[in-house]
């Protein structure tokens, strides 16, 4: 009798031990679904993450022939294949394919066209309307240069990220997108531009830098970047506040992603339309 209670005893614990590992496994499989999301129609979606990776700015697209490889491509353009494979975000920098299309950094063309999307990430379509496939996602923040505009003025066409292939839009709507033109430093009146200069530097660590004409009460974002990029879609420090406006000083930490570069970019810009940048060297001064 009393084996046949321990052997029942032993064969509930054996089938409460597989009942467990299948609920285990059930769960773990329902939380993979769950993360396995398709693209959002940001268009309509809620603020997308985002916002704190650096945006590359693109002088130059290449478009890889056979044979060739980042180190001739970087010679071709003077750019370093570290640096390229850095913007295309290739984890391995000898596997690049014939056809693909390389983002090749570095200070773009005064007067060239960017968009920049607002606070809302947007989808990047196969072609200017909302009945087509959604390719990938433009984050908070990002640019991508304009190659033109769709017939009704609704989208814009883009240069594609390394990672896509074909024609690529975004969204023209003013509520998600900005546009961006190089080298355009508006019409206002001389008195009402802000500038600022770059008081000191700490390595790796904090710049300190100093207001002229800024206006009054006004909260600006404050950005860092790669150097040439003016600080546009850079990796976002703070936010401060104008006060008084006019001369003011300030001192911003310095971002840790930012911290191995010789020099970096800094930009102010606040969302009525101002905005000043700089430059400076990634080196302590006295």
């Amino acid at each position: 009798m009393n084996t046949t209670v321990s052997t029942l005893s032993l064969s509930k614990s054996a089938l409460s031990a597989k009942l467990v590992r299948l609920l285990f496994a059930l769960s773990l499989l329902a939380s993979l679904l769950a993360m396995a999301v398709n693209p959002a129609r940001a268009e309509e979606a809620t603020e997308g993450g985002g916002g704190t990776e650096a945006a590359v700015l693109c002088s130059t697209y290449h478009t890889v022939a056979r044979g060739e490889t980042l180190y001739r491509i970087g010679l071709k353009y003077g750019v370093s294949w570290k640096e390229i494979a850095a913007a295309n975000k290739l984890k391995d920098a000898n596997r690049i394919y014939t056809g693909q299309v390389l983002c090749i950094p570095g200070e773009s063309t005064e007067g060239a066209m960017y968009v920049q999307v607002k606070k809302i990430d947007v989808n990047i379509r196969k072609g200017p309307g909302m009945s087509y496939k959604v390719l990938g996602i433009l984050r908070s923040w990002q640019t991508a240069l304009i190659l033109g505009k769709s017939a009704d003025g609704n989208w814009y066409q883009i240069v594609c990220p390394s990672t896509i292939s074909g024609e690529c839009w975004v969204t023209a709507n003013p509520k998600y997108v900005d546009v961006i033109v190089l080298g355009d430093e508006g019409d206002k009146d001389e008195e009402l531009i802000p500038t600022f200069s770059i008081v000191s530097v700490v390595e790796d660590t904090s710049v300190t830098i100093r207001t002229a004409n800024f206006p009054k009460n006004t909260d600006f974002v404050v950005r860092m970047g790669r150097y040439g990029t003016l600080g546009i879609g850079g990796v976002y420090v703070t936010t401060v506040n104008s006060g008084k406006g006019g001369e003011l000083t300030f001192k911003f930490t310095i971002p840790a992603s930012l911290t191995e570069r010789g020099r970096i970019a800094i930009r102010l810009e606040s969302a009525s339309g101002y905005y000043a940048y700089n430059w400076f060297y990634n080196t302590s001064t006295k």
